[in-house]
């Protein structure tokens, strides 16, 4: 499924996308597989799961690590945003 952030229609920047799956990776490969496209510096990660919390604080982690701004949006608690140091 091809997907990509910014506005659609004319003049706005299509930015890539990933899209991940949590439903066949390991645990540790699915870590490398996310930290590999937050370094890749996609603009938009679309993870599809019902495992909610634990892909949250996996990004978490991650972007702590990295030392960058975490933001996820989900449907119960829409867009909101955090830094590697103050999680929620």
């Amino acid at each position: 499924m091809p997907a990509t952030a910014g506005p659609s229609g004319g003049g706005g920047s299509n930015l890539p996308a990933a899209v991940a799956t949590t439903a066949t990776a390991a645990p540790d490969a699915l870590r490398e597989q996310f930290e590999l496209l937050v370094r890749s510096r996609y603009g938009l990660v679309i993870v599809d799961t019902l495992e909610e919390e634990r892909v949250e604080e996996l990004f978490k982690q991650i972007a702590s690590e990295l030392q960058l701004h975490y933001y996820s949006w989900t449907r119960s608690r829409g867009l909101r945003r955090g830094t590697w140091d103050a999680f929620d």
